[in-house]
């Protein structure tokens, strides 16, 4: 009768099989590292907004999108975050932006979902959008708050920087979240309320609307 394989063949069979799947695992690192480096790569300008995010304390917020309007002011939309710090600045007015002036503020979480910090941008004084940059493992969240909030959305529209957005109205414009997370976990979802803005509201202030640069005369 055959003896059975002593307990070396035993060893030497899974130091094999080990040594057959190295090259793989190797490659596996390998293209993993690479990926983690694009990404940090990519994302290098973020790294202060994660930073504040993990590391500093910041009070809730609640959204209160019906609040808001055309009409809110700075003064008003600071009450509104129940004294947020805000940090405003005034911006040129060119092509693609929203407005002349910029007021942000790091955040921790709002409506209970994680979020990173808010933008809001006013033209001659009067609130344009609130934008609200998220985590990218916080967009399932944020998504069913807003149907607990708002409901059905009212429409899926594709646009040419955002891509799909899911749309709610609210009662002085309109709130809207990327449909889908992406690939990306380092690139935050994109939540925003945008005003609706009647053609016969007067500016607040009187600060006229900046010059454009001469390539866009």
């Amino acid at each position: 009768m055959a003896s059975a394989p002593g307990p070396s063949a035993s060893v030497t069979r899974r130091v094999g099989a080990w040594g057959s799947s190295l090259p793989t695992l190797l490659v596996v690192l390998v293209a993993l590292a690479v990926l983690s480096a694009a990404l940090a790569w990519r994302h290098r300008d973020d790294f202060a907004v994660y930073r504040a995010y993990w590391l500093s304390a910041q009070a809730p917020v609640e959204a209160r999108f019906n609040a808001l309007s055309a009409t809110t002011t700075e003064a008003a939309l600071q009450a509104h975050f129940n004294g947020l710090p805000l940090q405003c600045s005034d911006v040129p007015r060119v092509a693609g932006t929203y407005g002349d002036r910029i007021c942000r503020a790091g955040l921790q979480r709002i409506d209970g979902v994680p979020a990173l910090q808010l933008a809001a941008y006013f033209d001659t004084g009067r609130l344009v959008t609130v934008a609200i940059d998220l985590p990218w493992w916080a967009h399932h969240a944020a998504l069913r708050q807003l149907v607990t909030q708002f409901g059905a959305p009212a429409s899926i529209d594709l646009r040419p920087v955002e891509g799909s957005v899911v749309v709610w109205r609210t009662r002085s414009g309109a709130v809207d979240l990327n449909r889908d997370p992406g690939w990306d976990p380092l690139k935050p979802g994109l939540l925003q309320w945008h005003a609706d803005a009647p053609d016969d509201l007067a500016p607040l202030t009187a600060t006229p609307p900046a010059t454009p640069p001469a390539s866009e005369k």
